[in-house]
């Protein structure tokens, strides 16, 4: 199927056999080499360019602790504090532009609550997906974070990682990486795939 270029600016050729090759490329005439030069250069001009949607940033409530975990696995960035008083989150969640996830339908209706997704479902699974359905998921950054800390993962070398994973994993992996406040390694092994695996029915869904 020919691209959306051919098809509304077909290039002139002189003759059917240079048509089928390189799309006229092998027309070595100065005139269609410029007449080809202006049609890319006026179409690429009127094609919009679409920003790639901003990454938010959420605080979850003490009820979505699991929720908090599996988001961070798909590299969201959220803040889950427990415990923490209601005040405070929502304080937190609007000096830092975090979206509040939160089951509490009494707390989305307090004053200073700013953006928030109130979450339905009880199975960790489900409110996940209910989250992927308003959120967009960037796969590059999914086993970003630490799962734990919710801190960004810092490369490290196989060398500075050994003295952290096991021998087998230091002779197989290649890759790795380290959340700098709690000194946890992480790499692409088995349980990467199957975190992947886990979440990419969801994510097959809702691209």
């Amino acid at each position: 199927m020919r691209s959306p270029l051919l098809r509304r600016s077909p290039i002139p050729c002189e003759s059917p056999r240079k048509r089928a090759f390189f799309w006229g490329f092998l027309d070595f005439s100065p005139r269609l080499l410029i007449s080809y030069i202006k049609r890319l250069f006026f179409y690429f001009r009127a094609v919009k360019v679409i920003p790639k949607a901003p990454e938010r940033t959420f605080a979850a409530d003490m009820m979505l602790g699991k929720l908090a975990r599996w988001m961070r696995v798909l590299g969201f960035d959220v803040l889950y504090l427990n415990p923490v008083e209601d005040g405070r989150l929502i304080e937190i969640s609007r000096r830092e532009g975090r979206v509040l996830l939160t089951r509490d339908t009494r707390l989305v209706r307090r004053r200073g609550v700013a953006e928030y997704l109130l979450v339905t479902c009880n199975d960790p699974p489900a409110q996940l997906e209910e989250v992927i359905r308003a959120y967009p998921v960037f796969r590059e950054r999914i086993l970003s974070r630490c799962i734990l800390c919710n801190r960004s993962l810092t490369p490290i070398s196989r060398e500075d990682a050994r003295p952290f994973v096991p021998d087998y994993v230091y002779l197989a992996e290649s890759k790795f990486g380290r959340c700098l406040s709690c000194q946890r390694v992480y790499w692409k092994g088995s349980h990467y795939r199957n975190m992947v695996r886990s979440c990419s029915s969801l994510l097959q869904d809702h691209e």
